[in-house]
């Protein structure tokens, strides 16, 4: 199942993709379906709800109430949820070798390492990122968002995915020669990022 969250007739709506270029607002087929909830107003109280919401939505998709479905054509994508917080972690090697311009030292392997990423600069599919104009050199780096549904600590990895809601591909705008200036200090990234 694939669900967004986009922007229609001015409001943010929750919808999931169908064949055909078309999404079901999920909101408002739970209404037409006599749904008696508030799952379905943001992707962040599905995901909270967690396995009970994303059953009430395939239930909805099941019947895909015609009155409920938008065109992909009429919608502006928006970032699929706003999140609370935001973790930047390298999580293959080679990359943190290539980053480091060194050896990755032991510790990298024993204990998660990230650096806090700036939440509010998400953006949908299709939005237009502006030029730093501090930056000669911008990059994009690919990246896999792991979409968190409920909280732990020092969990065993084979738990690991009974935590994960879902994921979400990103596009990080890098400002490679500041990125690069600043790894000097040691600190992580800054206005790179």
């Amino acid at each position: 199942m694939r669900l967004a969250t986009v922007l229609y007739e001015g409001t943010p709506r929750v919808v999931a993709a169908l064949a055909d270029e078309m999404l079901l607002d999920l909101d408002k087929a739970a209404t037409f379906a006599r749904y008696e909830t508030d799952t379905f107003t943001n992707m962040l109280a599905v995901i909270q709800v967690g396995d009970y919401g994303l059953e009430q939505a395939r239930g909805l998709l099941r019947r895909a109430d015609r009155r409920a479905l938008l065109s992909i054509s009429g919608v502006i994508f928006c970032p699929p949820v706003m999140p609370l917080q935001f973790r930047n972690a390298e999580t293959v090697e080679a990359a943190a070798r290539r980053r480091l311009s060194a050896p990755v030292p032991d510790v990298w392997r024993k204990a998660p390492h990230y650096s806090p990423g700036y939440r509010m600069g998400f953006a949908g599919h299709g939005a237009i990122a502006a030029w730093r104009g501090y930056a000669a050199l911008m990059d994009v780096d690919p990246a896999l968002a792991i979409v968190l549904g409920q909280t732990g600590r020092g969990l065993p990895v084979a738990a690991a995915p009974g935590y994960i809601f879902g994921y979400a591909l990103l596009a990080s705008y890098v400002a490679r020669d500041v990125e690069r200036r600043e790894a000097a200090v040691g600190f992580g990234p800054c206005c790179g990022r």
